[in-house]
């Protein structure tokens, strides 16, 4: 396979530099480079996830020289990404190769991806097995993205909620997630206030009004304190319940759930007027 292998990474490269101009104008630096299945090497996946080059195998381990080609192509390629090998060619496909110290720390550092304009929490290596994000599924959340605004979405088997991250980039007024691990769930919690989208409340500005009419003349104007601020997002931290709408198909099913909503809410507020003695 090392024969061919630097040729067949090429190959790939050359078949999607449309496509990826494509995903880096919508502010897009995730997706597949290499799919081995269909692209000469079965089992062999190269994925890229940000400053992440993700490597899998899963039909078989690769040689320590095929890696090195794969390190080498893509130190020519994209020198900026850093790789990441998992190997789950073993049972179930959980992951069995370890790696020194130093690859660990790589694999381990908390990064953030971008998709569609949204940040997502990306490792090479967490306490599960597969990737915090699923690419085969961006056409589905790009659609949920054009669909969403204003209603409500409920995301089920919602995993890092990738899904429901995307309903509310779209505009969604209220979007759950569901997944049986909370764990999951966690990862995309912090999303809606920090990455996600930019915080409504940064543009809530207290905003002048004209003087009242009995303040002396050198009170400062009061401050508005019925305008409303643009719509602001907040999500609820994931807890265990019990999901009362499959409970009798699934009576022992321990679920958890994320929500986010949309809502208005008045500006802060300044007295109306400024000297303490001076009375509206």
């Amino acid at each position: 396979m090392s024969d061919s292998l630097s040729a067949l990474l090429q190959a790939a490269a050359d078949r999607r530099s449309d496509l990826v101009s494509r995903l880096i104008a919508e502010d897009t630096n995730t997706y597949r480079l290499f799919h081995g299945s269909v692209e000469g090497v079965a089992g062999l996946t190269v994925d890229r996830y940000g400053d992440l080059l993700l490597v899998q195998s899963f039909h078989q381990s690769l040689e320590d020289a095929e890696l090195d080609e794969i390190r080498r192509f893509y130190a020519g390629l994209l020198p900026e990404l850093q790789l990441v090998y998992n190997d789950r060619s073993g049972k179930n496909s959980r992951i069995n190769n370890s790696l020194s110290l130093a690859e660990q720390a790589v694999a381990e550092e908390n990064r953030v991806a971008h998709e569609l304009g949204i940040r997502y929490h990306i490792r090479g290596r967490h306490s599960g097995q597969d990737p915090w994000l699923f690419l085969d599924l961006r056409a589905g959340r790009r659609r949920v993205m054009q669909l969403a605004e204003g209603k409500s979405v409920l995301n089920l088997f919602a995993y890092t909620c990738g899904v429901g991250l995307a309903a509310a980039k779209g505009g969604a007024q209220f979007v759950m997630n569901v997944d049986f691990a909370e764990s999951s769930l966690a990862v995309g919690a912090p999303m809606p206030s920090s990455t996600a989208w930019r915080p409504a409340r940064a543009a809530c500005k207290a905003m002048p009004l004209p003087p009242c009419a009995s303040c002396p003349a050198s009170a400062s104007p009061r401050w508005c304190a019925a305008r409303k601020c643009p719509p602001s997002r907040h999500w609820k931290p994931a807890s265990s319940i019990w999901s009362s709408s499959i409970r009798h198909a699934m009576p022992k099913a321990r679920l958890a759930w994320l929500t986010w909503s949309t809502t208005t809410r008045p500006c802060s507020s300044r007295p109306c007027c400024a000297p303490p003695k001076a009375a509206c």
